[in-house]
């Protein structure tokens, strides 16, 4: 059985590409930042050019390691002492050698208020604390 062909508008082709390249992108990070590039391969050249962007272009800091002062990209996320987070690599193994969470980025805790204290789910009533639990509001089960 063959689907119908979505027409796709300009908005869900520049989702795709913006999607396609912080998938395969490179990542680096140097000089206190993370950056994203093309990695110099000609489709994400062309990528980095129809949307705009600059080639390497610097991230936000909330795609780098959430640890106060780490810039690398993250590799690992979960839970560690308490508060769940995304971590480089040294800090992952950090993690599992039982060493203490370090101080981690204001915008990973701000997020972290957003979590249900139910069912643990993050994001919802964004920046907000959750008074109500949402899943009594049509929310998820």
């Amino acid at each position: 059985m063959t689907l119908p062909a979505k027409t796709a508008t300009n908005a869900d082709l520049r989702e795709a590409l913006e999607g396609v390249l912080w998938q395969v992108g490179c990542r680096t990070s140097t000089k206190g930042a993370a950056y994203l590039s093309s990695c110099s391969l000609s489709a994400l050249e062309y990528g980095f050019e129809v949307l705009g962007w600059p080639d390497p272009m610097r991230v936000p800091v909330e795609n780098a390691c959430d640890v106060v002062g780490c810039f690398e990209w993250p590799g690992d996320q979960g839970p560690w002492d308490g508060l769940y987070v995304c971590i480089c690599s040294k800090h992952s193994a950090e993690k599992r050698t039982g060493k203490p969470r370090p101080k981690v980025r204001r915008h990973r805790l701000q997020f972290e208020a957003t979590r249900c204290p139910k069912c643990h789910v993050a994001g919802y009533k964004k920046g907000r604390k959750i008074t109500e639990h949402h899943c009594l509001a049509g929310g998820h089960e």
